[in-house]
């Protein structure tokens, strides 16, 4: 995944209950409100602005620094919001756990290439898998998918008596890639637009790519590439287990809503009503109830009662046209 990727979905049923397509409620563009709460990619969306904020911050607060050392004191240049944010294990140890998500949020300065990758790889793979989880789970899984790769990236340095800091997002955006591989594993991505390849290989060849130096480490030889590894298979690893053992972590946190930090940064949708026929009161509110809990909790969070619900709210809209 050095390049490009296009997503080509085969095969995939993006309406499976007709609630998508409901006429009553649509925005002033004609578009269906779906699932995952508004418009799509929103949390993806704030997400990325805040990568970029920091970025910028980071590259704000730059300034020289003298550094003493047993050779004389060196000119140094360093970034205030860097050295606040990135992931380093001595003073994680020491005390500063907040390290363990604010380092997903820098990006190295000196290399546009690594903010620009990340972000294009979460558009791209995170949208869809949002749309699937709901914007409330999407974003705790995030976080933690980003806590959690932060924990084994500490962990392995301390095992293989590594020592460097760690910057980026591509711990909880390999976990994204996962859980997106492992819900459309044949879905088709472009490799530089133009080598067509399943997303289960490509996520698959990632993980061999950051194995591989990751047992080179244990075997005593030092890592040269300057690749965080042991990052990003942390969190393609928390990302299979959310996966394998079916977790919903919206409901383990309890009521917090994170995804209220979104509304800074969105415009509301401006929705108009359509209502040939008044339904039944009843079968409107119930409907409203499980389109929000499908909004916090993501789809798979609705019994078979509840999804027979939706299905007859489904075909009595319908039956209106």
């Amino acid at each position: 995944m050095d390049g490009p990727l296009r997503p080509c979905n085969e095969g995939v049923s993006t309406d499976p209950m007709g609630i998508y397509s409901r006429d009553y409620l649509r925005d002033d563009n004609g578009g269906s409100h779906r699932f995952g709460g508004g418009s799509t990619g929103d949390i993806v969306k704030t997400l990325i602005i805040a990568n970029i904020v920091v970025f910028v911050l980071q590259i704000l607060t730059t300034r020289t620094v003298p550094y003493q050392t047993p050779a004389g004191v060196f000119q140094v240049r360093e970034s205030l919001v860097q050295n606040w944010f990135e992931l380093d294990r001595t003073r994680v140890l020491q005390g500063q756990i907040w390290r363990l998500v604010t380092y997903a949020f820098c990006h190295d300065t000196l290399q546009i290439f690594h903010i620009l990758f990340n972000m294009y790889i979460l558009w791209l793979a995170g949208r869809r898998v949002q749309d699937r989880l709901g914007s409330r789970e999407f974003l705790w899984f995030y976080m933690t998918a980003a806590l959690l790769a932060g924990v084994v990236t500490i962990l392995f340095d301390g095992l293989v008596g590594s020592r460097h800091v760690v910057l980026g997002a591509s711990g909880a955006v390999a976990g994204v890639i996962i859980v997106y591989a492992l819900t459309w594993p044949n879905d088709v991505w472009y490799i530089f637009g133009l080598i067509p390849m399943r997303v289960i290989w490509i996520a698959g060849i990632a993980a061999v790519i950051d194995l591989y130096p990751m047992l080179q480490q244990l075997a005593g030889n030092p890592s040269r590439d300057r690749v965080a590894h042991a990052t990003h298979i942390g969190g393609m690893l928390f990302g299979y287990l959310y996966i394998r053992n079916g977790w919903q972590l919206a409901g383990l946190f309890g009521r917090f809503d994170p995804t209220s930090i979104g509304r800074l940064f969105r415009r509301k949708p401006k929705l108009r009503v359509y209502e040939p026929e008044s339904p039944p009161v009843d079968l409107e509110r119930r409907v409203d109830e499980l389109l929000q809990k499908v909004q916090d909790q993501g789809e798979q969070s609705l019994t078979q009662k509840e999804r027979e619900i939706l299905m007859e709210a489904s075909r009595r809209y319908r039956d209106r046209k």
